[in-house]
């Protein structure tokens, strides 16, 4: 089992070697004490009698990491340790992640579910995190099924629960005044375009009811994206609602902050028309990932026409979702240069005199994070990218054509940003209508009436 290198005359990078060998050795969850103590006697073989100050360096890392591995697998639970990920054996699996510290000794912390060893471990103050596998997608709170909204032609076709019409959502805006919000439907524009104007929701007693709006009430995107938006002037206490507010909607910064991209999980939470409920809303959510990122130099072709930014989501979408929230989270080890808001760090480095001026370098230190993030808004579900084939006239082997196409779906769908909705909440008239909401509000506080 010998490493195939020697300790004698070790360099930095022979340092990083060893302590990147130890990451897969040490914490093997069958044969925890023989392996590390075989690996830690043939190192010692190894040296092979070249004692020089960095040897010793070393030897006391590796004795160091030695306890503390001993001192996790004393302090885990047996279900935990199942859960400790090894090393580099398969992606995103670090355990060793070097971070600076100034603390000497040994002494385990644990952090929403994150042992490490705060420790001088090596003369540079090198500390390890060792992290512990979690579920990528947690389970959705259920009042996050409460911000769906169900769309209809008309009131009897929302109570015999028809299977027309489309999905929406709720948000929110705070108010200048702390306790109240400022509260809209969101849908597409192709809903509240084809007639479906009539909102259902659920009560607080277990059924449903109904909100009828006219057309003149939506407001639309400015620049044609299939967004359409309503004020909700005054709800029913009786309703069940839940808004998503607009803090909780993606930005280009968190997407750089927190390296959203490809590959992180989506939910959506909208009406599957063939199981919708009749008796009362019954959203269902679909998972699933980021396939392509937004980019308006590159738009979406959506069936009018219209070149749409958009993200592209692999979650089985289907018609009746239009109109959905799809929100997106993140689950991983960050080792950003730009750290998120609340954990930036300038940090000085050496002074530099590039060409044409001298000055001081500073630049954003590098830090691991470990955690769920989110979830954001990522967007609103508008259509799913189809994938037409011919139909032909006799087999497939002959490839005779008919001339007739049939659709299959893909089911990626098309989700438009929500910094898009957001551009629709600050048009001018639904802005003008906040401030005069505030003001009343404003009035009844002066004036004394009791606030409903």
């Amino acid at each position: 089992m010998y490493l195939g290198y020697s300790i004698r005359g070790v360099n930095r990078a022979t340092f990083n070697q060893v302590l990147q060998d130890a990451n897969g050795l040490f914490f093997s969850q069958d044969h925890f004490t023989e392996r590390s103590l075989m690996w830690l006697c043939e190192s010692l073989f190894a040296v092979q009698a070249a004692i020089t100050l960095q040897t010793v360096a070393v030897l006391a890392e590796l004795f160091r990491l030695l306890i503390a591995a001993w001192a996790v697998h004393r302090v885990t639970s047996s279900q935990q340790r199942k859960n400790i990920k090894y090393g580099k054996h398969c992606q995103e699996q670090s355990l060793l992640a070097p971070k600076f510290s100034a603390s000497a000794g040994i002494q385990l912390h644990r952090d929403r579910g994150v042992y490490y060893s705060e420790s001088g471990l090596t003369p540079r103050g090198l500390r390890y995190q060792i992290g512990v596998k979690r579920k990528a997608v947690p389970r959705i709170a259920d009042h996050f099924l409460d911000c769906s909204v169900y769309f209809y032609e008309s009131i009897e076709s929302a109570r015999a629960g028809e299977r027309y019409g489309g999905s929406g959502f709720l948000v929110d805006i705070p108010s200048e005044h702390p306790g109240f919000i400022h509260l809209y439907a969101v849908t597409n524009k192709h809903i509240i375009d084809g007639g479906f104007r009539v909102l259902r929701l659920n009560t607080i007693d277990g059924k449903m009811d109904m909100l009828p709006s006219n057309p003149d009430a939506w407001t639309f995107h400015p620049e044609g994206d299939d967004i359409a938006v309503m004020p909700i002037e005054s709800i029913d206490n009786k309703f069940r609602l839940f808004s998503v507010a607009t803090s909780a909607f993606i930005t280009p910064d968190i997407i750089q902050d927190f390296g959203i991209g490809p590959g992180d999980e989506t939910f959506l939470i909208g009406r599957l028309v063939t199981v919708e409920g009749r008796q009362r809303n019954r959203p269902v959510v679909r998972f699933g990932n980021l396939s392509m990122m937004a980019d308006p130099s590159e738009p979406v072709i959506l069936g009018d026409g219209h070149e749409q930014e958009s993200f592209l989501v692999e979650c089985r979408s289907l018609s009746g979702f239009s109109g959905s929230p799809i929100f997106v989270l993140a689950d991983r080890v960050y080792r950003n240069q730009r750290i998120p808001q609340g954990l930036r760090r300038p940090v000085p480095v050496e002074p530099s005199a590039p060409e044409g001026g001298s000055g001081i370098r500073v630049r954003l230190e590098s830090q691991t994070i470990y955690g769920v993030f989110g979830p954001w808004l990522l967007g609103i579900d508008c259509a799913h990218v189809p994938l037409w084939k011919p139909v032909y006239i006799a087999d497939r082997k002959t490839k005779e054509g008919s001339g007739y196409q049939v659709e299959a779906n893909t089911g990626i769908a098309c989700a438009i940003p929500a910094w898009r909705i957001l551009d629709v909440l600050n048009d001018d008239e639904i802005v003008k209508a906040r401030k005069r909401d505030d003001a009343e509000i404003t009035k009844r506080k002066r004036d004394g009436a009791i606030l409903d």
